[in-house]
């Protein structure tokens, strides 16, 4: 009887099997959706939209880009969390969305390990320190200095709490003990305008979306985040090279799918994904927004353990809070 019964199970994990390998086989068959939880004409956005179009060229099957931006990626990443797992969608999220979010927001309706299977990592996004060109610095050292004579009172701009953006300038704050004044926004482009406008006098923002003002004098770069100078900014050193502590450090992006998406659909989608991030096109036209590296799905499963255990360790050190 244990024989027949056991049998019995394996025949219906067989059938199971095929049929997941069938379905691989046939997929997609239909549009693909991917939700993109980042305002338009963000580098996020970019990243999306070009990697989208790609994707839907190898895979035979458009792939529909569902803007959900808003709430640091919740409304997004809940939204993926709950399609179902046929591989028909999946999401793009940073590593403030994906890791920071778990420490920042203790109620999360979903579980970035449990409930999403990676995909691969995008790339990494340069970041540079940008201040008001009144103010007295030509250099992070002179900067620093500044700073530390005015005290909290000098206010520092972000894309919101607990974006990219604020999360560097704690990092910074946290290595040079230097105290600055936290002033949210609805997005970074409102920062950067109001660096420019001289309403607040530092940032750390993008490099694509303020190349332009810092080539036109309306904004002076002190220093990129990353591991590497900018080739768009040859004179501006990194933080590391002032031997700043934390970095490089620059955020990324990656994509997932609903965990319980049959493994041979994830392969497939997954190495679409990797391809349309591999095509030099796609790096031409992405070169100015990010690094693209791409990754296994094991190793960005590795990357997001050791992101949230930071995330976690520095939302407790700072204090760190949502309204």
């Amino acid at each position: 009887m244990k024989i027949q019964m056991w049998s019995a199970a394996a025949l219906a994990w067989l059938t199971l099997a095929s049929g997941e390998v069938a379905r691989a086989q046939t997929y997609p068959e239909r549009p693909i959706r991917q939700i993109v939880p980042f305002a338009s004409g963000s580098a996020a956005d970019a990243l999306g939209r070009v990697t989208g179009d790609k994707l839907g060229q190898i895979l035979g099957q458009p792939v529909i880009i569902d803007s959900r931006p808003g709430a640091n990626s919740i409304i997004g990443a809940e939204a993926a969390a709950k399609a179902p797992a046929d591989g028909y969608t999946f999401v793009q999220l940073n590593d403030a969305a994906a890791a920071l979010n778990v420490a920042l927001y203790p109620k999360l309706s979903y579980n970035m390990l449990k409930d999403f299977a990676p995909l691969t990592t995008a790339g990494s996004i340069a970041m540079v320190l940008i201040v008001n060109p009144a103010v007295p610095a030509t250099s992070v050292e002179e900067f620093l200095a500044w700073a530390r004579e005015k005290g909290p009172g000098v206010n520092f701009g972000s894309g919101g709490i607990g974006s990219a953006q604020h999360v560097l300038m704690e990092m910074l704050m946290q290595a040079t003990g230097v105290r600055l004044t936290h002033v949210p926004y609805r997005g970074v482009t409102p920062a950067i305008n109001d660096v420019i406008a001289g309403h607040i006098p530092v940032a750390i923002v993008g490099l694509a979306g303020s190349l332009a003002q810092i080539n036109a004098g309306l904004l002076r770069a002190l220093a990129m985040t990353g591991p590497n100078r900018a080739v768009e900014l040859p004179n501006v050193p990194t933080l590391a090279e002032k031997g700043i502590a934390g970095f490089p450090a620059e955020p990324w992006s990656a994509f997932f799918a609903p965990a319980a998406t049959p493994a041979p659909v994830l392969v497939k989608l997954a190495g679409g994904l990797v391809e349309a991030l591999k095509d030099p096109g796609v790096r031409e036209k992405l070169r100015p927004v990010l690094t693209i590296e791409t990754s296994t799905p094991e190793a960005l499963r590795s990357r997001l353990e050791r992101e949230t255990a930071r995330y976690v360790k520095l939302v407790r050190d700072v204090g760190m809070k949502v309204d």
